[in-house]
């Protein structure tokens, strides 16, 4: 009796601790809202991915936006259209869908990220498509 009373009182320490551990977070952000002010681009973001670095990219009305936690860049695709869908794969690779456009971003050689089309992989009367809404990557392949 005396020691299930003792685990008990030495328990029950512990149980109420966790409950006071978001009392330390009152106050902190846990999200961070940005105005398209801040990353000078459209309004609106479509999706959003993040890569092995920790780096993160929007879908975004303008292209597509990398943020590395302190600045914004934007990654202009063909005839500027709007960026709808985004994946990276595990070799961090980062895949774009839009409007009658698919491909991915790759580095030059000054490192500059650019895109790179994938039209030309796909057969001419499979070429016009409306919107990518989705894209997964997968160990089979991007979908």
């Amino acid at each position: 009796m005396k020691k299930t009373l003792l685990l008990y009182i030495c328990c029950l320490p512990l149980l109420l601790f966790p409950q006071n551990s978001t009392q330390y977070e009152v106050g902190l952000p846990l999200v961070r809202n940005y105005s398209p002010k801040e990353y000078n681009a459209f309004s609106q973001n479509w999706g959003f991915a993040q890569d092995s670095r920790g780096v993160l990219y929007f879908a975004n009305g303008d292209g597509l936006l990398e943020y590395d936690g302190s600045h914004w860049r934007i990654i202009k695709i063909t005839n500027n259209y709007t960026v709808f869908s985004i994946a990276i794969d595990k070799e961090n690779i980062i895949y774009v869908g839009s409007t009658s456009e698919f491909g991915y971003i790759n580095s030059n050689k000054k490192g500059k990220l650019k895109f790179v089309s994938l039209l030309n992989k796909f057969a001419p009367q499979d070429r016009k498509f409306n919107y990518i809404r989705s894209l997964y990557a997968t160990e089979a392949g991007i979908f």
